[in-house]
């Protein structure tokens, strides 16, 4: 099975890190909403899985697991990485 056109080619955790930051980074710039300056915050779940491509719902798994590890970091800007290989 092939990555999606839209998943990046990367497979090393510095390079997902260095994507979900600039993700991070682009929402925490304001945008204007009416009258008021809004900015957005996220968390990001990542699963790295050179081994998992036949198994898509273990990695989404993973991924989400993640995320909610990233939200419980509390700060919305957090993430985390999970090889999905280990």
């Amino acid at each position: 099975m092939s990555s999606p056109s839209w998943a990046p080619s990367s497979t090393t955790p510095g390079e997902a890190e260095e994507i979900a930051r600039r993700l991070t980074d682009a929402l925490a710039e304001p945008f204007p909403v009416g009258t008021e300056s809004v900015t957005l915050g996220a968390s990001i779940g990542i699963a790295l899985a050179p081994g998992l491509a036949e198994h898509p719902e273990e990695v989404i798994a993973r991924a989400d697991d993640a995320m909610y590890r990233a939200k419980q970091a509390g700060r919305g800007w957090e993430f985390a990485v999970v090889d999905a290989s280990a």
